[in-house]
Order: C-alpha cells, then structure tokens, then sequence
C-alpha cells in the first residue's frame, strides 16, 4: 500500500462522505451482527465529528467523536475496510482522533472496545474500566485515556 495516497480529515454531517461512512460502518460493524442503521440512530450524530481516512478519494476507515461535556468525548463507531485492516492505518486514525480532541479542548477519552480490539487500544494507552459488559449481543469493555 502507497502511504503517500493515503489522507485523514474530517467528514461533514449530511454531505455525500458522510453517506459513504454509512455504508463503510454498515459493513464492517452492522451486517456481521445482523444489524443495521436507523433514523433515529443517525439523527444524533449531527454533533460529533466523523474522521474518515481515504485512499485518494475511496473511504476506507471512519470513526466518530461524540463530545461528552466540555473536557471529555467518546470515540465510538470505528470502522476500517476489511481489504485496509492490519496495516496499522487504525493506529494513525486513532492518533489523529487524539490530536482533533486535544485541538477542541478535551482531555479525556472514553469508548466501548469490542472484546476483540482490546489489545489494540491497550497498545494505543488506554485503559479497561470495569468489567465486561454485552453490547449489541457481543462483549464489549469500557476503556479511557487521559489525553497530556
């Protein structure tokens, strides 16, 4: 993979990358579940900030921030194309998602880790609060980071 074609920036509520982050998030974390998006679910999202990360102009990862209060937010809704998984394109996303909160004020970074990605936000510094808990039928734990 070329590194030099790949960008991170942010996506705009309602513009046509934010529908495209739709599907991207609809594929990697809705359908394997046998889930899928509603209105109402959408409809809150206005407020927070949706990173995506493209290969020119193809979406290939997305997560969102939803602020908290004024010195916390919530990552949540990471997504990255199974065809861009393992080459450490989440890790730069996770980092650009701690610069952008950092930028807006915030100091602290709360998010519900599937079972299964723990080891990567342990690696990214974060930290298991509490115990396992289920989370759309999968086990999920609650980790944060104090951002310096």
């Amino acid at each position: 993979m070329n590194l030099e074609n790949i960008s991170f920036r942010e996506i705009h509520f309602g513009m046509p990358e934010y529908a495209e982050s739709l599907v991207l998030r609809d594929l990697v974390l809705r359908e394997p579940l046998g889930l899928e998006f509603y209105a109402e679910d959408i409809a809150t999202e206005y407020t927070s900030i949706h990173l995506g990360v493209f290969n020119h102009t193809f979406l290939i990862g997305v997560l969102v921030i939803k602020p908290i209060d004024e010195s916390s937010a919530k990552v949540r809704q990471v997504a990255m194309h199974p065809d861009y998984q393992n080459q450490g394109l989440g890790s730069k996303l996770s980092t650009t998602a701690e610069s952008v909160c950092k930028q807006r004020g915030y100091t602290f970074i709360e998010l519900h880790a599937r079972k299964t990605a723990v080891e990567f936000y342990k690696k990214q510094g974060y930290d298991i609060e509490g115990s396992e808990f289920e989370e759309v039928g999968i086990p999920h734990y609650k980790m944060t980071k104090h951002l310096s």
